[in-house]
């Protein structure tokens, strides 16, 4: 992934998108769900989101945790890098905290360290989208992974920024 990326400020997200994650929510609830994004850079350096991968469906659904299904989310991946003709890339993971709140969890940290520091994800600085429903109704945050590491699988060192998100 391009090193332009490090320096977005914002992420814009289709509505028909953030709709299909309220969607997805609002069924799984009480229940974690979750998912991918797709999508490309633009030359000011926003995080343009074009397309959602969902949990797919041997994804495991828990009441503090979603664990996708990665081949299902592999293979859709594969298949809008291609049809886009090498345009679009894994931005990132969303995922719920029902009856919770948008700020990231530990693991959530974790997850966002690993894919930033793992080559094969071939994406330096990942987006975390999470969808939070306290008290009732949806709400998003977004972030995006700057630096990090993590110490004997217990103790991650995340740093991340807030970005602004906007629908289009």
């Amino acid at each position: 992934m391009n090193d332009k990326k490090m320096n977005c400020q914002n992420l814009w997200i289709p509505k028909s998108i953030f709709d299909a994650m309220v969607e997805e929510a609002e069924k799984k609830k009480p229940l974690e769900t979750g998912g991918a994004f797709m999508g490309y850079v633009a030359d000011n350096h926003d995080v343009i989101i074009t397309d959602m991968i969902d949990a797919g469906v041997n994804a495991i659904h828990k009441k503090i945790s979603f664990t996708p299904d990665q081949e299902y989310q592999l293979k859709e991946m594969e298949d809008i890098y291609y049809n886009s003709e090498g345009m679009t890339n894994y931005l990132g993971d969303w995922h719920t905290h029902p009856n919770g709140t948008t700020n990231l969890s530990l693991k959530d940290k974790k997850t966002l360290t690993r894919i930033g520091i793992t080559p094969e994800s071939q994406n330096s600085y990942p987006i975390m989208v999470i969808l939070a429903s306290q008290p009732s109704e949806w709400t998003m945050s977004a972030v995006q992974f700057v630096s990090g590491y993590i110490c004997l699988r217990a103790f991650v060192v995340c740093k991340y920024k807030q970005l602004l998100h906007t629908f289009y």
